[in-house]
């Protein structure tokens, strides 16, 4: 922004200042009217790449005549406002760079060099120590700039002038191949040897600009074979880089609008549809489906179009394991699973994960937001009277802190079940309140007290002196979407997960609410089912197919399930204890129900991955019927009233019965494709049962989707069509997940609008 506010500013001939606050630049400008005019008319058209203008503000100012020319001055060491800074894939320009060799005539500094960035793109939140971003408070302060890249800097008519992440061969960050010879090797032969590695079916860690992948080979079926051995990841699917649109068009059928997505600054993966036949099956066993991505780095494109063919890549660290960023502890963490490995010398002060989209009801989706989205900002509905901490959830967690109206929300941290997540957990917080200034006195917490966080904040609230809130899973899921819904009106929010404790340690997962932020009414869910073995159960989902099966009454020889599971006496013991109530948890979770239904169909015995029963179902629902299961208690949607064989007496609940679904899946008359789809037509004939239902006695008509259930894009579009054919207004999380990831920013919605409440109900006489 300052360089583009200096050119205009001197093309007007004024004299004057630009700096840098942090939140927004300053202007200080003094010319003739006409100069003045023309100025701010220029401000109005602005068009740069890493820049959205969301207010201009002007007021007069007194004339200081001691100003003789305009300059850029330094920035105000002490920020009062902050906004998240992102890293950026290589722009074009410096992609043409790049690849621009010694043919031609104008001498090119840059050629092949693996740092090469600009003003518009590169790393900067993975590098930023504090704020604001000048190149004394990066990671590239650690390498002063030679007499060139100083004169560029300087250069106002330079794309690098007051360009932060500038450098060149002779005074930048350099790649090594172990961390004893971080100066002594030539980095292009570095890049010459990998790409000979990457086509002997080799497995390579590099140290990305945000921390380490592993790639190798994607069109080498023996190379993919050994990344899932040796990275003990069986099943699920791995991210594609290919080395232009082209290629992914070849091997995808993405459509145009996704290699648009794709080709965005941020660098994205987004998961489209494979075309059969191409791709080894190691890929995405059993999926139709892969994540494809575009180089984002100047070395991935040094790599990739000298191999000629894509890669894999995947994070860089072991299973559950946050990724890596440190050169030793790659080499350390990592030698069991890398044959070879390229570092570089430029610390990585946040590590960063790519970001993961999907399209769902036609538009991306996030799935995962770390690497050029995140940490990511939203405003509060309303002022809060104290800043907090929401530590989110378990899985795919991130944390949020949040003043006065303002909310930032980290990138991806993982399973804090891990103690090395934890670890990166308790750090970020502390970056954060350091980052903006905030030291915030209250936590927000999950409601389960099995939960890392919980317990963390329940054992260190006296000694450390803060106070905290516990706020229900659920209602954390339905106040994020609802902060996407029309203020003041009430909607009715479907929270479909895999698991999250309930009211009265009770484990929820196909819930209902009525109301808003704050004030949640919980109006519906399904029958209740037992998980044999309790946590188990998740990674076994054979074991909550025999669950739903023995609730109809079938016994061993007339369930499917006794096909697939080869230890009968494992079998025989689960049922026992199925019957006895033995560490066999209740649950009304719909995530749990398609773990059930993708085990009674065969599709698999054993989970290897969170999602892996769900995503399996969803591929296999290809037949083209609309038939459905009515999974309310009666099949009349339109009925004036639920009958009473469908409402929980004691909660007065209205609740799906799954046990005629249960019975279709079970049925070997139907193939397993049309008994896929009827289970996703179902379900989202039940949300639409609800909705009706729901209109006629409280009337309403805004309905929200949340959870991690809700990432079925099949699911999602049956859904929505329904909705959209009945009138309703339906709402979806566009900005964050769906998942666990949006639990921290739902606990501060629900907080937040809690003590709004209060504030209320105080100041009434």
């Amino acid at each position: 922004m300052r360089p583009f506010i200096y050119r205009k500013a001197t093309q007007q001939h004024l004299r004057g200042w630009v700096k840098n606050t942090g939140n927004h630049v300053d202007v200080f400008v003094q010319g003739t009217e006409t100069q003045l005019e023309n100025f701010l008319h220029a401000l109005h058209g602005i068009d740069l790449p890493l820049v959205i203008v969301t207010k201009i503000t002007k007021e007069s100012a007194e004339v200081e005549k001691s100003i003789i020319s305009f300059s850029i001055i330094k920035s105000d060491s002490q920020i009062d406002e902050k906004h998240p800074l992102f890293d950026y894939a290589t722009c074009k320009q410096c992609q043409t760079e790049l690849l621009s060799g010694p043919e031609n005539k104008k001498p090119n500094r840059r050629y092949l060099y693996a740092f090469t960035s600009c003003t518009n793109c590169g790393p900067r939140h993975s590098i930023l120590r504090e704020y604001p971003l000048d190149r004394e408070n990066t990671s590239f302060d650690d390498f002063p700039t030679c007499i060139d890249c100083s004169n560029e800097y300087a250069d106002t008519k330079n794309r690098r002038f007051h360009a932060q992440n500038i450098s060149c061969k002779n005074c930048g960050p350099v790649l090594f191949t172990h961390h004893q010879n971080s100066a002594t090797e030539n980095m292009t032969d570095i890049q010459n040897h990998c790409t000979t590695l990457l086509k002997a079916g080799k497995i390579i860690a590099i140290k990305s600009s945000s921390g380490y992948r592993l790639i190798c080979d994607a069109t080498n079926a023996n190379a993919i074979k050994k990344l899932r051995e040796r990275k003990k990841r069986p099943h699920k699917p791995f991210a594609i880089m290919f080395p232009d649109t082209g290629s992914i068009r070849h091997f995808t059928e993405a459509k145009k609008e996704d290699l648009h997505f794709l080709n965005s600054k941020e660098n994205p993966i987004l998961i489209v549809n494979a075309r059969k036949g191409i791709l080894p099956y190691g890929i995405n066993p059993s999926f139709n489906t892969i994540g494809a991505c575009l180089p984002g780095t100047p070395l991935e494109h040094l790599l990739l179009i000298e191999l000629d063919r894509p890669v894999i890549v995947t994070s860089g660290n072991g299973p559950a394991q946050s990724i890596i960023s440190n050169p030793d502890e790659a080499e350390c963490s990592l030698i069991g699973i890398a044959d070879h490995f390229i570092h570089h010398n430029l610390k990585i002060t946040h590590a960063l994960d790519d970001s993961v989209w999907k399209n769902i009801n036609k538009k991306p989706h996030p799935i995962r937001l770390a690497k050029g989205y995140a940490p990511f900002e939203f405003q509060l509905p309303v002022k809060l009277k104290e800043p907090v901490i929401a530590f989110g959830a378990q899985m795919k967690n991130t944390i949020a802190i949040a003043w006065e109206n303002r909310v930032i929300i980290s990138a991806h941290l993982g399973n804090t079940s891990n103690f090395n997540t934890w670890k990166k957990t308790l750090k970020e917080i502390e970056i954060l309140k350091k980052h903006y200034n905030v030291l915030p006195s209250h936590y927000l917490v999950d409601n389960h007290n099995g939960y890392t966080s919980h317990q963390w904040v329940r054992d260190n609230f006296f000694r450390q002196n803060f106070s905290y809130t516990k706020i229900l899973h659920h209602h954390a899921h339905a106040s994020a979407v609802a902060s996407t819904m029309p203020a003041n009106e009430p909607c009715l929010a479907f929270t479909w997960d895999g698991t999250g404790l309930g009211e009265n340690d009770q484990l929820w997962g196909g819930e209902t609410f009525i109301g808003g932020p704050g004030h949640w009414r919980r109006v519906a869910s399904i029958r209740e089912f037992s998980l044999p073995g309790s946590s188990a159960a998740i990674k076994q989902p054979w074991r909550i197919a025999a669950s739903l099966l023995w609730y109809c009454d079938l016994d061993y020889e007339a369930a499917n399930l006794n096909r697939h599971i080869q230890n009968r006496h494992m079998l025989e013991l689960t049922h026992v204890a199925w019957e006895k109530k033995i560490n066999a948890p209740l649950t009304s979770s719909i995530g749990r129900l398609f773990d059930g239904a993708a085990s009674i169909l065969g599709l698999l015995v054993e989970s290897t991955f969170e999602g892996h029963a769900a995503m399996l179902l969803e591929a296999h629902a290809t037949d083209p019927t609309e038939d459905f299961i009515s999974l309310s208690a009666s099949s009349n949607s339109s009925s004036a009233s639920v009958p009473a064989k469908g409402r929980d007496n004691k909660q007065n609940l209205y609740i799906g019965d799954w046990e005629k679904l249960i019975l279709l899946l079970n049925n070997n008359d139907f193939s397993s494709h049309y008994r896929a789809t009827v289970f996703h037509n179902s379900l989202a004939q039940f949300i639409l049962d609800q909705c009706l239902f729901f209109r006629r006695q409280d009337h309403v008509n805004n309905v929200g989707l949340s959870g991690g259930v809700f990432q079925n894009s099949k699911l999602v579009e049956l859904t929505c069509i329904l909705l959209k054919k009945h009138k309703f207004n339906y709402f979806l999380c566009n900005s964050i997940p769906c998942n666990d990831a949006q639990i921290s920013f739902g606990q501060i919605i629900e907080y937040a609008s809690q003590q709004e409440k209060l504030n209320l109900s105080q100041e009434q006489p």
